[in-house]
Formats: C-alpha cells, structure tokens, sequence
C-alpha cells in the first residue's frame, strides 16, 4: 500500500474551513438555545427517556434550519452531511466540529 504524505493546507483550505467551523458552531449554539425552551418540561418525562426527548427537540431544530449550503460544504469536505444524524445530533456535530478543530491546528474547548 501507498504511504499518504500529508501536505499542509493552502490558506484558502484554511479560510474555508474555518468559515465551515464558525457556522457548525453557530448552528450547535443555535440548537441548543432552540431545545432549551422545549414545550414540556424534560423533569416531567420518565428519566429513561429524558435523553432521547432532548435529542428530539435537537433534531426538530436542526430541521427548522436551510442546512442545504452547509450540507455541500461538508460534504466537500468528505464529512457527513448530517442528513442521517437524527439518532444523535448533537455528538455528530461535536465530532465534524472537533475533527475541524484538529485539523485547523485549534485547542479545543472543554
């Protein structure tokens, strides 16, 4: 097998992908602020359940969002479109968000 030489970034891949970087955190801050003011109270639901609801009110406002353009960029990037991320939001935004993150050389938040 072919040994792959890793080579850096031009600054246009640099500028892209921080762009890409700053809207996927933008959206992540937006779902969550959008699933903080859920129409019931998570309490109320049964604690087996809890996780799943919240990842719900996740889903539901990510679809309320045109993720088209963003879709094609991650693409682009060969990373998930997040066309398949019902069962869990929030993590498959964490990881495309982390993986930008290392990539661009960005400590990492906690």
């Amino acid at each position: 097998m072919d040994e792959i030489i890793p080579r850096a970034l031009t600054a246009s891949e640099i500028e892209y992908m921080g762009e890409l970087l700053e809207d996927l955190t933008n959206l992540r801050d937006s779902l969550c602020s959008m699933a903080a003011q859920p129409p019931f109270s998570l309490n109320e639901l049964d604690s087996g359940y809890r996780i799943s609801a919240e990842n719900l009110l996740h889903y539901l406002a990510l679809r309320r969002q045109d993720i088209r353009l963003l879709q094609q960029r991650l693409v682009t990037l060969g990373f998930s479109s997040l066309g398949r991320s019902e069962s869990c939001v929030l993590p498959t935004l964490d990881v495309i968000i982390r993986t930008l993150s290392l990539l661009l050389g960005q400590s990492l938040k906690a």
